[in-house]
């Protein structure tokens, strides 16, 4: 009897173990939404395209990449492999799109080192909303590396308060214009080994956040980000960085025109010291901007950061001389938006673009604007810049500039614009709102209104008639 009781008891604790999660509702995440380790899901998805496919190969085909909890297209036309625990990536032809889908959460994995890497045709990302956990994140390393095709990328879904490693984390996203990276948590961060190199369209980007106290490595962590003008590095201490793991750090950003330098400087701190196996590293001396008036407190120049406790304003000498050839001999970097608070706002001196709320614009040569990108706003108005006490007339919208943009919901176009290129707008799900005060010259490309919010709105002055008639048709919103 005393065998049996033990057994009885062994047996009614197994069936308590099974029985107690679903009367008391709660169960582990360990049994689905996992989805595999970064290089794992790399591979799979480039197998859609090419069998032979592996972490380091390059594709070219695969445009959109959507975390959703189902398809956005009937399964019927999809090809599907399992990517993960219950986690199953869609892949549709005919859109060059792949949905990476679960039914409950999707848990990233431990490692999503080279996640995206290679991805070269990818224009967008799309990381839902809740839909993705990425608490247990710790390496982060080539997480989006050679993602050339990406002009903008929302990271606020990410949870980096584990990551230890971001090195190679945006290399070669060639194409990126802004990059905001206010979310991110760095406290355990130490390798940033060349995190942001070659991202030589960047024009924007927000680090404010970062504590670097326990980073070890920054070469050339922002080589070649040769569109950049204002960098606030302020938050970042440099102590633990070895000076030979800090070489390239801002080598080759001929664009910057001003930074707020890192608050923690323990030596004379070589901003583009060159290793020897670096292209063009040098970027010119800089003087100290501390009052922010576009002018040097003194006379003193620096081929370093110096040594400090605070940051320091720096303006570049020679970006300063070459945005005089855009702006005029008068400019100062006083000039720029937003100069006067931080790099929150930035403007390239090489013409290369100007950030204004949010949109980037670029100045041609006859002094006429284009809006080249917009970003996370909630409403835009285009028709005139101003820089200074210079006004720029704005007269072209460039393709696909606001395209997949989840924030905007209205844009006022004014009479200086005389065209808005293919799929500007296109898959903007909150645009309902568009005011267009058109002139006769106003040319709309071919999807450039398309997939906007079915509520959308246009009101449409300045023309009438024939002419009237072909820009509503070309737009394909309806009138109020």
């Amino acid at each position: 009897m005393k065998k049996w009781g033990r057994t009885s008891l062994f047996i009614t604790a197994m069936l308590c173990l099974f029985v107690a999660p679903v009367i008391f509702g709660f169960t582990s995440h360990a049994a689905t939404g996992e989805l595999a380790a970064g290089s794992t899901f790399n591979t799979t998805l480039k197998s859609f395209i090419r069998s032979s496919a592996n972490v380091n190969s390059e594709d070219n085909t695969i445009k959109k990449i959507i975390f959703a909890t189902k398809p956005g297209k009937p399964l019927i036309n999809l090809k599907s492999k399992n990517v993960g625990d219950e986690v199953t990536a869609y892949y549709d032809q005919s859109d060059k799109e792949v949905y990476v889908c679960c039914t409950s959460k999707i848990y990233l994995d431990k490692s999503c080192a080279s996640m995206f890497k290679g991805f070269a045709a990818l224009e967008s990302i799309d990381f839902g909303t809740g839909i993705i956990d990425t608490s247990r994140m710790t390496d982060a390393n080539s997480m989006f590396s050679g993602c050339k095709g990406l002009k903008q990328l929302n990271v606020a879904a990410l949870n980096t308060m584990l990551v230890y490693d971001m090195q190679y984390m945006f290399y070669n996203c060639s194409e990126l214009v802004s990059l905001d990276l206010g979310t991110f948590n760095t406290a355990n961060t130490a390798s940033m080994n060349r995190m942001f190199c070659n991202c030589s369209k960047l024009e924007a980007l927000n680090v404010t956040t970062f504590s670097t106290g326990n980073v070890r490595d920054m070469s050339c962590m922002f080589y070649n980000c040769s569109s950049l003008v204002g960098l606030n590095l302020a938050s970042f201490d440099i102590r633990n960085v070895p000076e030979e793991d800090s070489y390239g750090f801002l080598g080759g950003c001929k664009g910057l025109i001003y930074v707020d330098s890192p608050s923690i400087i323990d030596r004379e701190f070589g901003y583009d010291d060159n290793p020897g196996d670096l292209g063009d590293c040098s970027i010119g001396r800089v003087v100290v901007d501390d009052d922010k008036d576009g002018v040097a407190d003194s006379a003193d120049t620096y081929g370093y950061f110096i040594s400090s406790t605070s940051s320091h304003r720096y303006i570049f000498l020679d970006a300063i001389e070459r945005a005089k050839a855009v702006y005029g001999s008068t400019f100062t970097p006083a000039q720029l938006p937003g100069y006067g608070a931080s790099a929150a706002v930035s403007a390239a001196g090489n013409n290369s673009g100007i950030i204004v709320d949010g949109i980037t614009y670029k100045i041609g040569a006859d002094g006429k604007a284009t809006v080249t990108s917009i970003g996370a706003v909630k409403k835009a108005s285009i028709d005139k810049l101003k820089i200074g006490d210079k006004t720029y007339p704005v007269t072209s919208i460039s393709d696909e500039s606001c395209k997949n943009n989840k924030t905007i919901t209205s844009v006022k176009i004014g009479s200086n614009v005389q065209s808005i290129g293919k799929k500007a707008f296109y898959g903007c799900k909150k645009l309902k709102k568009i005011s267009i005060k058109a002139n006769k010259k106003l040319k709309v490309g071919k999807g450039a209104f398309k997939k906007i919010n079915k509520k959308a709105r246009l009101s449409l002055k300045g023309v009438k008639g024939k002419t009237r008639k072909k820009l509503v048709k070309a737009i394909g919103v309806k009138v109020k």
